[in-house]
């Protein structure tokens, strides 16, 4: 026998929203909101999805941020990043679903773990290397690269993720404003003389560096020293077997961004680097995801904090799993509006007004099915 109740049909036909998505549990925690894995119902395909709340981005004066974040990663599309696959809103919440990274990030990696090898360096500063070039090439530049914004796949393989803080590099002159985590930042973004491509490819040096020693070389107790540590430190690197690991480590290091290994006039040296070379793969290879990792996450196991789920079941204000009766309650709700209404500009509610207006729906799966018909309309005229 049934409840009485029938369960409400979905119309995948529909602008994508919530309603296409299951939530199956919730692995990762951000400032405005949770990240979830999720099942599409009817392609029954996984991915993470990252929500994040409204008010609390107003709160948070994040709204420039999350808009322009949508906007870069609708630009961008590469096997080594955590690429978005739809964007929607609703009354609450804004949405990304993006690639289900089932490896975890590289800070839960090390917590747990501790140094990497030299074979898992060098395989993942390939694949990051090749990531950072695409990025660069699309006009973008990431400025926030550490071991928590690098998530790994179920293969080993790594991928380039979070780009809240990223920004498209200027036509004409350089960016001065700082931006990312302190300790990961370049010398010339901290003394706020301009910087370029090459800031990118320092916070990539200072990772490769926690890689290897599993130690931040530049956290200071406070913000002041942190920046004198990055300005001035003279940093002591541990020995190695290959010495072009070391040679890598410390030409991404330099602290004359002109000289600095990737920056503008020193890609190809990047490229051609004997501790890249040594995989036996072209660079511009590495995004094929040909590479051999020694470190294959745990299929049966989520690498992640399981706190998250225990805090989105007991201590969420707001619970997502309860999103559907919460929302339909507040439809039933009276609203009384007019025209006199109107939101004050750079008030909360006009903040609310542009968010609803400007996160519009981001759907790449239709996207490629509308390329693939284009494609074989095209073939068959010819």
């Amino acid at each position: 026998m049934g409840n009485g109740r029938s369960r409400e049909k979905i119309d995948f036909n529909s602008e994508v929203n919530f309603t296409h998505f299951k939530l199956l549990r919730s692995v990762g925690k951000g400032a405005f909101g949770k990240v979830c894995i999720v099942l599409k119902r009817d392609t029954k395909q996984l991915y993470a999805m990252k929500y994040m709340n409204k008010d609390k981005c107003i709160q948070e004066k994040a709204v420039k941020n999350v808009l322009n974040e949508r906007k870069i990663l609708e630009l961008l599309h590469h096997p080594l990043l955590v690429n978005i696959w739809f964007s929607f809103q609703d009354e609450e919440d804004m949405f990304m679903v993006v690639d289900l990274m089932l490896g975890g990030d590289l800070r839960y990696h090390l917590q747990n773990n501790g140094p990497l090898s030299e074979t898992r360096v060098r395989l993942y500063m390939a694949e990051l290397s090749n990531a950072l070039c695409y990025i660069h090439s699309k006009g973008v530049l990431h400025r926030d690269i550490k071991p928590d914004n690098i998530l790994m796949d179920a293969e080993g393989h790594v991928a380039l993720a979070d780009f809240n803080v990223a920004t498209f590099i200027p036509t004409n002159g350089r960016l001065v404003s700082r931006a990312g985590t302190r300790p990961y930042m370049s010398p010339e973004m901290v003394k706020k003389e301009g910087y370029d491509t090459g800031t990118d490819w320092w916070s990539l040096g200072v990772t490769m560096y926690e890689f290897i020693t599993n130690e931040s070389p530049f956290r200071g107790q406070t913000s002041e020293e942190a920046m004198d540590l990055i300005c001035n430190k003279q940093l002591v690197y541990p020995k190695f077997t290959d010495p072009n690991i070391k040679d890598f480590l410390k030409g991404l290091l330099n602290r004359n961004p002109a000289m600095r290994l990737g920056s503008p006039g020193r890609l190809n040296d990047l490229k051609e680097h004997p501790f890249l070379t040594a995989t036996g793969v072209l660079f511009d290879d590495f995004s094929q995801k040909t590479l051999n990792h020694e470190f294959i996450p745990d299929k049966h196991k989520i690498n992640c904090d399981a706190m998250y789920e225990l805090e989105e079941m007991i201590l969420e204000e707001n619970p997502l799993h309860k999103k559907k009766q919460r929302l339909k309650k507040s439809k039933n709700s009276v609203v009384q509006s007019d025209e006199f209404n109107k939101p004050v500009p750079g008030s909360p509610a006009d903040q609310k007004l542009q968010l609803m207006t400007s996160y519009t729906v981001f759907n790449r799966e239709k996207m490629n099915k509308l390329d693939s018909m284009q494609n074989l309309s095209t073939q068959d005229h010819e």
